[in-house]
């Protein structure tokens, strides 16, 4: 074992643990524990952890309180993960007008720790926990990235572009957790063509042994890299969140950092699921329950969470507009936590034409990695029969490329669409520092209708 892993491990992250009063390292041995559990222990302490919340939820939380009053619904009526349905979701906009009766009474919001979405679609959304949710939503971060080959101690390089994570970095208390902590942080916001190679060079210079960032951040490194005919040795592993993770771009990021790559999906205060060395990703759902609701003519299902952990701010059914596939096969890695198949996007990233046909970004994403001379795009639906399609080219873009992008997009969304298709000089990042590459605020619109 390495010096510094040793000590921190054994000397450093205990005391801060102690001096913070954060046992993340007690939650960590619990969970690690629970993920050996059959499935059916599993959905015991599921059922468990979601009475006691549901009880705490109808005497402590106004809003709660007040819905269970509408619905006509009593705590004792929530006995089976079957009976959580009963209960209306739990919209982004409901969280944000109402969000002083979310919080429990049996907390000072003063004492809670503030945090924020990435605002991917836009606004971010605020919300609250306490220093307990907190050493359990580390801890649940730290068990899927022991999947990966991580231990406290190493050195990790973050692209990343969280408001609240990135606001403090000049403070000399972050300064000194970044070192104890061994990290070194890129902002995502800056990831510009320009500025790739200050992100590659840093990597090099720092020899991290895990890198960990969002997922079109990583894909553009190793786009750049590809292009340089870089390739890197010294990565142990590779851990992508935030976003949609594309076969190609996973293939193209491993290739070119050398290492095998673990995708990890979170949402609002909890750590959902993450990828273990069998290339599965495993519902965390000793610490949340995941629903995979009907989307009317669409194959794949809309992602609905609980967190089983927020007793200070909780969220019952939580609209995440993320969609995605459940999965019932058990895997080898001998794991009790049940398995969901790809993450496929947002509702806001599914474009649908007026005949009802779905595409997903996946369909632009293969459809444009085929073509060179097109170095980025994104595509806008504003309105049912109108898509906008913006593409920054190369210097070698033809005329007959321009034809065959209106031709075969044209032919995809039907001929009652009217097509555009403009060539803009650079298409930027949202506010988060994610990359859109689909934004239909039409879908948008539609689902907060329905």
């Amino acid at each position: 074992m390495l010096i510094y892993p040793f000590l921190f491990q054994k000397l450093i992250f205990p005391i801060a643990m102690i001096l913070k009063r954060m046992p993340i390292q007690k939650y960590l041995n619990e969970m690690e524990e629970q993920e050996q559990w059959t499935l059916e222990q599993i959905k015991k302490l599921q059922i468990q952890k979601l009475k006691s919340l549901i009880t705490h939820c109808y005497n402590t939380v106004p809003y709660y309180h007040e819905l269970f009053k509408k619905q006509g619904l009593k705590p004792s009526d929530i006995k089976t993960l079957e009976d959580l349905k009963q209960i209306p979701l739990l919209t982004k906009e409901t969280i944000k007008k109402r969000f002083s009766d979310l919080i429990s009474k049996d907390f000072d919001e003063r004492k809670l720790i503030k945090d924020f979405s990435s605002g991917s679609t836009g606004e971010p959304l605020k919300f609250l926990y306490s220093k307990k949710e907190n050493a359990l939503k580390w801890a649940s971060f730290y068990r899927g990235w022991k999947w990966a080959g991580y231990d406290f101690g190493m050195k990790v390089f973050i692209v990343w572009g969280n408001y609240a994570a990135l606001a403090n970095q000049s403070d000399w208390l972050a300064k000194l957790k970044n070192f104890l902590m061994r990290t070194k942080s890129f902002n995502a916001f800056n990831l510009r063509k320009e500025l790739i190679p200050l992100c590659i060079k840093g990597i090099i210079d720092y020899r991290p042994h895990i890198i960990y960032g969002y997922t079109s951040a990583l894909y553009l490194l190793a786009k750049y890299m590809h292009e340089d005919n870089i390739y890197l040795s010294h990565i142990k592993t590779i851990i992508t969140t935030s976003e949609t993770l594309h076969q190609t771009w996973r293939e193209l990021i491993q290739k070119h950092f050398n290492c095998k790559l673990y995708d990890n999906y979170g949402i609002e205060g909890i750590v959902v699921a993450q990828e273990c060395d069998k290339g599965n990703l495993h519902i965390n759902a000793d610490n949340c329950i995941v629903e995979f609701l009907p989307i009317n003519g669409n194959r794949f299902k809309k992602i609905v969470v609980t967190n089983l952990n927020n007793y200070a701010m909780p969220f019952i059914r939580y609209d995440t507009k993320d969609i995605g596939l459940p999965s019932k096969k058990k895997c080898p890695c001998g794991r009790g936590l049940p398995v969901m198949d790809a993450i496929e996007g947002r509702i806001p990233d599914i474009l649908i034409t007026p005949n009802g046909k779905y595409l997903t970004h996946n369909f632009f994403v293969f459809f444009f990695e085929s073509i060179e001379e097109v170095e980025q795009f994104q595509i806008i639906q504003n309105k049912l029969d109108e898509i906008v399609v913006k593409i920054v080219v190369r210097k070698n873009f033809k005329l007959k490329t321009f034809n065959y992008i209106r031709d075969v997009i044209q032919k995809q969304v039907g001929p009652d669409v009217k097509l555009k298709i403009k060539i803009v000089p650079y298409i930027p990042p949202a506010k988060s520092g994610k990359r859109r590459f689909v934004i239909s605020t039409y879908m948008e619109r539609r689902e907060k209708n329905a």
